[in-house]
């Protein structure tokens, strides 16, 4: 299913097949009152607009839904680790996607912003 806005921060159908086996299930209770369960899709889609243009959610484009749906959302998933795997599941297709290993094999680090002890 695509979203009805195009945005380059929304993911394409691929990586959201991947994804979507991460994120939980939206709750919803069987038969009671109650607003109907997010369009996950859309949501991660409104969560990685907020992310790239720095926007508050309450002023994210209504293409996304409530923005407060959505920062309640992320705040969640982070809370919750949802987020650091789908952050690691989309590290993982961005590197095969450059033909590289899964992981890394090194890092780099600036020597002037790291604190040693120093032995005396």
């Amino acid at each position: 299913m695509s979203t009805s806005s195009h945005d380059p921060t929304n993911l394409s159908d691929e990586p959201w097949h991947v994804l979507q086996l991460i994120l939980p299930e939206p709750k919803r209770q069987p038969a009671g009152p109650g607003r109907p369960p997010l369009d996950l899709r859309r949501l991660l889609d409104g969560i990685f607009y907020v992310n790239k243009t720095g926007c508050q959610g309450r002023r994210t484009p209504h293409d996304f839904g409530n923005g407060m749906s959505i920062d309640g959302h992320f705040r969640r998933w982070r809370q919750q680790g949802v987020w650091s795997d789908l952050m690691d599941t989309l590290g993982i297709w961005e590197r095969r996607d450059q033909r590289r290993r899964d992981d890394p094999l090194a890092a780099c680090a600036e020597s002037q912003s790291i604190k040693v002890m120093s032995r005396g």
